[in-house]
């Protein structure tokens, strides 16, 4: 994780002018420009509104505020109306001509917040729900479900301009050509309830695939894991016909997909050839006058539908897809998380002797009383009668066979198996070291320092606390 010197962005002072037409990036083209290429000690600062923690904030007290209104059953789509507000909406309805820039820069910035959202979520999880969510199904929820949270805010505002275009346009095709028009009005309003219909079916196979999706990820994540015994056990043809069979139903139901897709884009890409065989074989059928001012005029109005039902197919599109996702983020949000003990240190004194130059300094002890404990509510595991009191110099060791219960009853002391009956208190603060490391590909010093700045002296004494001189 090397580190770049800070490159503040032109952005900041720059004027309205060259804001508007990006006049301000011309000092990076021509460095590009002079050095064949761009490296990254050349790009400029993050601005300070599209940071991740900022954005996140934003986000996670929002969410917070609707855990607190509706504890039972929160919304996560409210928190997001609450964060983004009417900036989406005054973008379509103000900015046109820059609105897919905009539009692209807001919902980047929306991205960042839910993924960072689902990142701080990942820190607070216990270890319990750490087992129903694989890492590939979290993976899913940072890259794919953020991005289609992306996607829909760009395409937000064409669900509710659409309707507005088709009314006016049913105005002016009745100016024009007065009954005749309910033929093109009629069409129209038929491919946007086609368009309806197959975003509700995209829905339902939308569920299916990221069902099916999320057994792929969590099987491959398993047959890495275990890839050691697969190749001792000779068990590859077997899992072969299994990964095969997953990614079979994963592959019919895209394709079940991408046929629903495909007859509302034949709808939409024929739709101006369509109307007017319809509306000029209906007028040619009852004898009926038009001239090349009539046909100019239906010809651009049809245009103009064309792209609006287009752009409608894809805001419904957008909209299905992010359904989906907004309730497999709150379904992951609303995991249980691992609980701290925040109660206040306390001293029972029978005799009390000391003043304020020699403070009273509590105790450090550790007392558990667990009558029963287990992962799940009525789960076939369990911890039963464990009790035990530990003090300053105490050394308790915790034997057993492989499943007995060694590590679960070290992670009942730190609050992550939460179906407990006893008590547990723990005064004063603890170490605890699982056994999971947290160890990423690079070298030892980087997985040391873990991307803050290096300091000599604080990497020296790490070494020598985890006794890496020694090796």
């Amino acid at each position: 994780m090397k580190s770049y010197p800070s490159n503040p962005s032109p952005f900041l002072y720059a004027n309205k002018w060259s804001q508007l037409f990006h006049n301000w990036i011309s000092v990076l083209i021509n460095l590009s420009h002079k050095q064949g290429t761009v490296y990254l000690n050349d790009l400029y600062d993050i601005l300070p509104e599209y940071e991740s923690k900022q954005l996140t904030d934003i986000l996670q007290n929002n969410w917070f505020d609707e855990l607190k209104r509706s504890p039972e059953n929160p919304s996560l789509l409210l928190a997001t109306i609450r964060t983004v507000g009417w900036k989406p909406m005054m973008i379509g309805l103000l900015l046109v001509p820059n609105y897919y820039y905009l539009a692209e820069i807001f919902s980047i910035r929306m991205r960042i917040a839910y993924q960072g959202l689902i990142f701080r979520k990942v820190l607070r999880l216990s270890s319990r729900s750490l087992n129903t969510f694989s890492s590939g199904e979290i993976t899913n929820l940072f890259s794919n479900d953020a991005t289609q949270i992306q996607l829909f805010l760009i395409s937000f505002n064409f669900l509710w301009s659409t309707p507005l275009d088709i009314i006016a346009m049913i105005f002016l095709f009745w100016h024009f050509m007065n009954y005749i028009s309910l033929i093109a009005i009629g069409y129209t309003v038929l491919i946007a309830l086609i368009a309806t219909l197959i975003g509700h079916i995209a829905v339902y196979y939308r569920t299916k695939i990221l069902q099916v999706t999320d057994k792929r990820v969590k099987l491959m994540a398993e047959i890495i894991k275990s890839m050691r015994i697969v190749k001792m056990y000779c068990w590859e043809s077997a899992i072969n016909r299994k990964v095969r069979s997953v990614r079979k139903h994963e592959i019919i139901r895209y394709a079940i997909r991408s046929i629903f897709d495909s007859i509302q884009t034949i709808f939409t890409q024929t739709y101006i050839t369509v109307t007017f065989l319809i509306i000029f074989g209906t007028m040619w059928l009852l004898n009926m006058h038009f001239d090349m001012r009539l046909f100019t005029v239906a010809a651009c109005m049809l245009c103009y539908l064309e792209i609006s039902l287009m752009e409608f197919g894809i805001g419904m599109h957008d909209l299905v897809h992010y359904a989906a996702a907004e309730k497999r983020i709150q379904k992951f949000l609303l995991l249980d998380e691992f609980e701290k003990d925040r109660s206040l240190k306390s001293v029972v004194c029978k005799t009390a002797d000391y003043n304020l130059d020699n403070p009273m300094i509590s105790p450090s002890k550790v007392e558990c009383y667990i009558s029963q404990a287990s992962w799940e509510m009525n789960g076939l595991f369990s911890l039963k009668n464990v009790i035990f009191n530990a003090y300053p110099g105490d050394l308790i060791c915790v034997i057993g066979p492989v499943g007995s219960g060694k590590s679960s009853l070290l992670q009942t002391l730190t609050n992550e198996i939460t179906f407990l009956n006893g008590s547990i208190q723990l005064q004063d603060s603890f170490c605890y070291v699982p056994q999971e490391p947290w160890i990423f590909s690079s070298t030892v010093k980087e997985n040391i320092i873990f991307g803050e700045e290096y300091n000599s002296k604080k990497f020296q004494r790490v070494i020598q606390a985890v006794a890496l001189d020694t090796v």
